[in-house]
């Protein structure tokens, strides 16, 4: 069976607080010196009762290297029974309200090595669930090409104010016609594989045993089987010129006849031509040795793709962190960037190829990656490793020197501004519906979000970013300032959008607390590949949202558009009079985080119809998967008055007068 499983790197967006243990380690040194001295939990540790999570743990060898050894170390259970069950690989389930002890040990043949992690089970529930796909598409991303799979999560919001919390474990997956497609659930993460061509309903739900007044959670998603197949693949990066002795993590979408694009295919093939020169893993971490040129390869069934390879003589000379000297309070974190100096001169980013680490982690711990959380007043040194291979059988890590000395201070918050990172901070900030509750990193394709900030004054006059701060609350609030997670969720900062409606993304730090004001639009902004001559990276179509800032008319759509039967949504969505009416709107537009937008082309509008209607059925593209309105006139950027219908598709714009639909379109470049 061929999959369109996007990704095995890719995270859920999920928001747990990751905590970290150091544990003991006893035994003896291996041959060359290697040896464990510490384990790492990753994970939530707060859950529902009669729900699960899922916890990670890392090997820390005297190298400064780590390994993911989840699914070989020992899980256990210690202290208080009835409360928790550990199963094996980390995997925890919630059993009554109370506190519970996690031991894991792990055993390399010299040493073992242990450690501790407390898990808290409270009593709350449901309020909110949500399907998502671990994948990212350009088109539709329930439409699974026959005989293909794609796999989902389920995330929930729950009563205690944690929002998107996977629970796909503690779910029911069932379709209403099994022979088109079969659904295969495995701990966190659901398989629907493509059987037969048709369309069916995936019903999710939840029933929490604990609360006996709770009715059943449910949320319904239609599956479309289609016939399309792959037609070619893309690798990321398409060309590299690396130095000698570095890694490089290689990614491959594929594309589909149907004009979608799925990023990051598992199980193709991978391969370098001149193995001498570079090697790659099955996974697309790409290794260079020797300086050369070569090509890197990959295929799939009968598709290949290659990538030009340049390497040179150059080698790694000297990593260097920044920054070298900063502070922040209790609580708060900080991002940390590597830069790696070679011998011929040149610099590169290294923020995500090392290793992270702290001299002090009772003052600041790596919480994730590059970000830095301040715990207990004090100072730390904040250093990174880097791993490199001077042939294809040895390995060595290079320290950064110097290193960024951080202090952690207390103090106290009397001022809280929130406002967004990107945009018009002069506008409220509109966020798009969110298809994929994802962050996607893979092609510079990205999840439809808007960032906010949170700017704290101190007692001393001081201020700092607080945004990522442990003890910075965000929620979205109504104009009452009650809690409405129904048409956003927020996590550090970033609002991604699932329905219809005003509100505001609050900050709250020590009782002092801010807000920003938001409009969610119910619907999705729809993305291709730029289509203008010469151009690349994405293209962004802002839905015809409903924005109740708007001084032109305002109009609700909900009719069939033709007798198919298919009805679009039914709230409203902004009109205009005219194409210079609705060009000034897009200039001015504040949506998703950017106010780069414009009206859209003709040119535009066609090839967003190409990605989206392949087999002429746009009726049930745009308004049953993506919820655009049935009202198919656009204006178009010339300004001459003339309009195109995104439903009955014409070779030329028409002339058009009254009040149309408009679409906005950005760029995000590659």
């Amino acid at each position: 069976m061929k999959s369109t499983k996007l990704f095995s790197n890719l995270l859920l967006y999920i928001f747990v607080a990751s905590f970290t243990l150091m544990g003991c380690s006893s035994g003896g040194n291996s041959p060359n010196g290697k040896r464990v001295v510490s384990l790492e939990i990753s994970g939530d540790n707060e859950i529902a009762a009669n729900f699960s999570t899922q916890l990670k743990v890392t090997a820390i060898y005297n190298d400064k290297t780590s390994k993911d050894v989840t699914s070989i170390a020992t899980w256990s259970q210690s202290g208080e029974t009835g409360i928790i069950q550990v199963l094996p690989e980390g995997i925890v389930e919630g059993l009554a309200t109370g506190s519970a002890t996690v031991t894991v040990r792990y055993d390399d043949s010299q040493s073992v090595t242990s450690a501790n992690f407390t898990m808290n089970v409270n009593d709350s529930s449901v309020t909110g669930l949500f399907i998502t796909p671990i994948v990212d598409i350009l088109g539709s991303p329930y439409r699974i090409p026959n005989g293909t799979f794609i796999s989902v999560a389920g995330l929930a919001n729950f009563s205690d104010g944690r929002q998107l919390v996977d629970i796909t474990r503690d779910l029911s997956w069932t379709v209403d016609q099994s022979n088109i497609v079969t659904v295969e659930p495995k701990d966190f993460e659901v398989k629907l594989t493509g059987q037969s061509l048709g369309v069916t309903t995936l019903t999710v739900d939840v029933s929490d045993p604990s609360q006996s007044a709770q009715t059943n959670v449910a949320v319904q998603q239609i599956l479309t089987v289609t016939n399309a197949v792959l037609t070619e693949l893309l690798i990321s990066p398409s060309s590299l010129s690396l130095p000698k002795a570095i890694n490089q993590q290689l990614s491959v979408a594929g594309v589909y006849s149907d004009n979608s694009i799925l990023i990051d295919i598992p199980e193709v093939s991978w391969s370098v031509e001149d193995d001498r020169i570079a090697r790659i893993s099955e996974d697309g971490l790409l290794s260079t040795y020797l300086d050369g040129q070569t090509k890197v390869l990959v295929s799939l069934d009968l598709i290949q793709a290659e990538a030009e390879l340049v390497v040179n003589d150059a080698t790694v000379e000297s990593l260097v962190v920044s920054p070298a000297e900063a502070s922040i309070v209790e609580g708060s974190k900080i991002d940390y960037n590597a830069t790696v100096t070679f011998s011929d001169g040149t610099e590169a980013d290294y923020t995500e190829k090392v290793d992270w680490y702290s001299s002090n982690s009772s003052v600041a711990e790596v919480y994730n990656g590059n970000t830095i959380r301040g715990l207990h007043e004090g100072q730390a040194e904040i250093f990174a490793v880097l791993k490199v291979s001077s042939s294809a059988d040895t390995n060595e890590v290079l320290q950064s020197n110097p290193s960024g000395r951080l202090d952690v201070f207390e103090a106290r918050i009397t001022d809280i501004d929130v406002e967004t990172v990107d945009g018009n901070p002069d506008l409220p900030m509109i966020v798009s519906k969110s298809e994929s509750l994802v962050p996607i990193d893979q092609l510079q394709i990205d999840n439809v979000a808007a960032d906010f900030k949170a700017q704290a004054t101190y007692e001393d006059g001081s201020s700092q970013d607080i945004t990522l701060s442990d003890d910075t609350h965000w929620t979205i609030v109504d104009d009452q300032d009650n809690l409405d997670s129904s048409i956003a969720v927020v996590a550090d900062g970033r609002v991604i959008g699932l329905g219809s409606g005003n509100g505001a993304v609050k900050a709250e730090n020590d009782n002092i607390r801010d807000s920003s004001p938001i409009v969610t639009t119910g619907c999705p902004s729809l993305k291709v590949l730029n289509p203008r001559p010469g151009g690349s990276g994405v293209m962004y179509f802002s839905c015809p949202l409903r924005d109740t800032e708007a001084t032109d008319a305002q109009i609700s759509y909900g009719a069939t558009s033709r007798g198919d039967g298919i009805r679009g949504p039914e709230f409203d969505f902004i009109t205009h009079s005219n194409a210079s009416v609705a060009a000034d709107y897009c200039d001015n537009l504040n949506l998703d985080g950017h106010n780069d937008w414009e009206l859209a082309r003709y040119s535009d509008l066609v090839r967003l119809i190409f990605y989206y209607d392949s087999n002429n059925d746009s009726d049930y593209l745009f308004f049953t998967e993506h919820n655009w309105p049935a009202q198919t006139n656009f204006w178009i950027a010339d300004r001459s008055g003339k309009a195109i219908s995104l439903a009955e598709v014409t070779t030329e714009p028409v002339s058009a007068v009254g009040s149309l639909l408009s679409t906005c379109v950005r760029i995000q470049p590659n």
